[in-house]
């Protein structure tokens, strides 16, 4: 399922949103550019989130090792393995950062996004101690983004493309729904185990980290008129 937007009305622009979406365009044409002109990939070595170098760091002793490798858990966030896959992660974030940014605020929603992005890469770490291959992408953060989306709107709509054989399908669904089958799909890979280097353990790690704060939020404020779900027939603003 591919998210195109959600019926959320909102009192606020997504400031942050927007400007992590840029921040990960431009990151990706900075990629491009340099492997272009350099013809290899190895520029992005200090950037890039590789397990078994984050734990060898912690048992060198060297303090360097350990603040550089320790820098990789934010920065690969930011870095891309292709067009595609900042596309679909970018679209992912604008449809449910947009309301979460409005009901965090815009400070803890920054904060939430990048130790969210952490969260997933030590879960990725943890159940890969020893791969060299590295980690990159903005989906561990959006997994935290969409975990607390789920909590936050469980009552708005989201249209998506589905496919149905060779043919995508629209479609309008609740949000819980869309946000639960995608964490489902999540459990499943891993439970199958194919091989595939999608960092699904990222995935998991994200949201369920990102539905625990927002939880803890919804607890502490458990009501709001930043955004609403619209009534048809009624201009009333309901949350």
């Amino acid at each position: 399922m591919f998210p195109l937007k959600d019926n959320l009305e909102c009192k606020t622009f997504p400031y942050v949103t927007v400007a992590l979406i840029l921040l990960n365009c431009l990151v990706t044409i900075w990629q491009t550019t340099m492997q272009a002109y350099t013809g290899s990939e190895a520029f992005h070595g200090p950037f890039w989130l590789i397990p078994s170098e984050l734990i060898q760091s912690f048992g060198s002793g060297d303090g360097l090792a350990v603040v550089r490798e320790t820098f990789t858990l934010f920065s690969y966030q930011f870095l891309h393995g292709g067009l595609m896959h900042l596309v679909g992660n970018m679209f992912f974030l604008y449809v449910v950062g947009r309301a979460t940014e409005a009901r965090f605020g815009w400070p803890v929603y920054l904060a939430f996004y990048l130790i969210g992005g952490v969260v997933a890469g030590l879960a990725h770490v943890y159940f890969n101690l020893d791969a060299a291959i590295p980690l990159v992408g903005a989906s561990g953060s959006v997994a935290a983004v969409m975990g607390a989306y789920m909590l936050f709107w469980p009552k708005a709509q989201i249209w998506v493309v589905m496919r149905l054989g060779p043919l995508p399908l629209p479609a309008k669904i609740p949000a819980w729904i869309f946000c639960a089958v995608w964490f489902a799909l999540q459990i499943v890979a891993v439970m199958m185990s194919d091989g595939s280097p999608v960092a699904y353990w990222a995935h998991i790690g994200g949201f369920v980290f990102g539905a625990i704060a927002a939880g803890l939020w919804f607890l502490k404020f458990p009501t709001t008129t930043i955004c609403y779900v619209p009534v048809e027939g009624c201009d009333d603003e309901k949350k």
